[in-house]
């Protein structure tokens, strides 16, 4: 079974931002993919910096306060 998590963020004054994830997602689940998009305007260097550790995950290359849509789909083994 695919699970879709989303939601938007806004970069702090480096460009940064940083998801947080319900407790369990990581361990409960596998085969984690991103999808990032800048709102407002571009974003070139817009990437995942971190990938999932601890239930969260790290953004960089964002504008300083510029929202990102997120999306993070999963596969439950068990499903």
């Amino acid at each position: 079974m695919r699970m879709i998590y989303d939601g938007i963020v806004a970069a702090d004054a480096h460009g940064a931002a940083t998801v947080q994830l319900p407790e369990g997602l990581e361990s409960a689940n596998r085969e984690f993919g991103y999808l990032l998009t800048a709102l407002g305007g571009p974003a070139p260097n817009l990437h995942v910096s971190k990938t999932l550790q601890g239930n969260t995950f790290s953004i960089r290359g964002a504008q300083p306060g510029q929202e990102i849509s997120w999306q993070l789909t999963v596969i439950d083994p068990a499903g």
